[in-house]
C-alpha cells in the first residue's frame, strides 16, 4: 500500500512539473496572432516618455492618480518594450468593453515549436483590475485567476507582499473610446516600500547589489585624476583603459567577470551620467553630486556626447543585455527627432553600438584576451569607428523620407554598415 502511495505521489509530482510545458507545447500554433510588429515613431517615443513620467509621479503623491492612455499610447509602449525582445511582438486594441492586448512569441526555431499566441481583455471596473477573457493559443484560461497569479509572481520577485500591493494599487479601469483610464491608489508607506523594493530588485539583477564594489572603481578613477595620472581634457580613452586595466589586475581568475562589470558600471557613472547610479545604488560620495567629474570634459570621436553614449551603453550592457541597451539608445534618437530635439543621429547609434560591443567583448574575454585588448587601447581608432559620413540630426520628416521606419531595409542596411565598421576595429580583431 505504501509503495503504491509513493508511486502515486511521484506520478503527481511529475505531472505537476511537466504539465506547464505540455500546455505550452499544445498551445503552439502555426501562425502568429500579431502578424506585424507595431512600428514606433518619434511621437510614440515622446508619448511613452510622458507616460513614464506620469507613472513616476505616483510615487510622489498621496492622492489617487489617474493614468489615461489611448490605443496608440499602449501600442507605442509595447513597441518600445518588445524592441528589446525581437522574438515577441504585441498589439493593443481599444474595445467597447475593455482594453484588448495580444502578443505572439516566435518559437519556430525550436523542435515542435511554432507561435505561442496570448490574448487578454482588461475589463472596465470600479473595483480593481479585472479580466473578462484570457486565451493561450486555442485554450481558454480562467481569467479570474490571472490577476491573483500576477500578484503571486510579483510577490516572489519583489518579496514581502509587494507584488500584491502593486496589483491591488490599480483600483479602477474606465473605458471611453479611444481612451482607457487606470485609477491608482497607494498610500505613502506603500509607495515608498514599492519604489524601494523595485530598485533593490533591479540592482540585484545587475549581479552587483553591493554598490561598494562599483564605488571602489569610481573612487579609483577620481583618485587617478587628482594624482595627475588621468587628464581632464582630450580623449576619454585613458579612463577606459585605466578602469579595465585595474579590473584585469584585480580579477581572481580567468573566469572572474565581476571586476570587469564593476569597472564598466563605474565608467557609466563617472564618464557617462551620474544618474546611472540609480541602476547600481549609491556610488557617488555624499556632497560631491552635481560637481562634475574629471571625465566631464573629455571626448570620444571628438565629442562629449559620444563619450556619454559609449560609456552609458557599455554600462547598460554590463548590467543587463545588449538588445535592451540598444533599444534605449534607439528610443532616445526617436525622441531627438521631434521638434526641438537634436535630430535622429546615426553617429550617436554608432557610439551606442560601439559601447555595447566594447562591454560585451570584455565581459566574455579570457584573461589573455583581456590583456591583449588593453594593450591595443592606445589610440581611439582601435576602439571607436569612423562616423563622419553617417546621417546626423535628421528631423522626423527627414528620417521618414529617407528611412521610413526602424524596421525598413534601408535602416537595417545602415546598422549593418555600422556594425561592420565596429567589427573591423583593432580592439575586436583576433590579431
Amino acid at each position: 500500500m505504501m509503495k503504491r502511495l509513493l508511486a502515486l505521489i511521484f506520478i503527481l509530482l511529475i505531472v505537476l512539473l511537466i504539465s506547464p510545458f505540455a500546455l505550452i507545447l499544445a498551445a503552439m500554433q502555426p501562425d502568429p496572432l500579431v502578424s506585424q510588429r507595431y512600428v514606433s515613431t518619434s511621437r510614440d517615443a515622446a508619448r511613452t516618455k510622458e507616460i513614464i513620467r506620469e507613472i513616476r509621479s505616483i510615487t510622489e503623491s498621496d492622492s489617487k492618480q489617474l493614468i489615461r492612455v489611448s490605443e496608440k499610447d499602449v501600442n507605442g509602449i509595447l513597441a518600445f518594450s518588445t524592441r528589446a525582445i525581437p522574438a515577441v511582438r504585441g498589439r493593443a486594441m481599444m474595445l467597447s468593453n475593455g482594453l484588448g492586448i495580444r502578443a505572439s512569441a516566435d518559437a519556430t526555431r525550436f523542435p515542435l515549436g511554432g507561435w505561442l499566441n496570448f490574448q487578454v481583455i482588461i475589463n472596465r471596473s470600479d473595483s480593481g483590475l479585472q479580466l473578462s477573457s484570457m486565451r493561450l493559443g486555442s485554450f481558454d484560461l480562467p481569467a479570474n485567476l490571472f490577476v491573483p497569479i500576477i500578484g503571486v509572481v510579483l510577490d516572489a520577485v519583489l518579496g514581502d507582499g509587494m507584488g500584491s500591493v502593486a496589483v491591488n494599487g490599480i483600483n479602477s479601469v474606465s473605458i471611453e473610446k479611444p481612451y482607457a483610464t487606470f485609477g491608482i491608489a497607494l498610500n505613502e508607506s506603500q509607495r515608498k516600500a514599492l519604489t524601494s523594493r523595485v530598485k533593490e530588485v533591479a540592482r540585484s539583477a545587475t549581479g552587483l547589489s553591493n554598490a561598494g564594489h562599483v564605488r571602489s572603481y569610481y573612487l579609483a578613477l577620481d583618485g587617478a585624476v587628482k594624482a595627475g595620472e588621468l587628464k581632464t581634457s582630450g580623449s576619454a580613452l585613458p579612463f577606459l583603459a585605466y578602469a579595465l586595466r585595474r579590473a584585469h589586475k584585480r580579477s581572481k581568475d580567468a573566469s572572474d567577470r565581476s571586476e570587469v562589470k564593476a569597472a564598466l558600471l563605474a565608467l557609466a557613472i563617472y564618464c557617462g551620467h551620474p544618474k546611472f547610479q540609480e541602476i547600481v545604488g549609491d556610488v557617488i560620495p555624499a556632497g560631491t553630486s552635481g560637481r562634475g567629474t574629471g571625465c566631464s570634459k573629455t571626448t570620444l570621436g571628438g565629442r562629449v556626447d559620444l563619450r556619454q553614449h559609449f560609456t552609458i551603453s557599455a554600462g547598460l550592457e554590463a548590467a543587463g543585455d545588449s538588445s535592451i541597451a540598444f533599444a534605449i539608445g534607439e528610443f532616445k534618437e526617436l525622441l531627438d527627432s521631434n521638434r526641438g530635439g537634436s535630430g535622429f543621429s546615426f553617429d550617436d547609434l554608432a557610439a551606442d553600438r560601439s559601447g555595447i560591443r566594447f562591454a560585451e567583448t570584455f565581459m566574455r574575454a579570457s584573461s589573455d584576451q583581456r590583456s591583449r585588448m588593453i594593450g591595443k587601447m592606445a589610440i581611439e581608432k582601435a576602439v571607436f569607428p569612423r562616423i563622419d559620413d553617417l546621417p546626423s540630426g535628421l528631423s522626423e520628416q527627414q528620417f521618414k523620407s529617407r528611412f521610413r521606419d526602424v524596421n525598413s531595409p534601408a535602416y537595417q542596411a545602415l546598422l549593418k554598415e555600422i556594425d561592420g565598421r565596429i567589427d573591423r576595429l583593432a580592439l575586436f580583431s583576433s590579431g
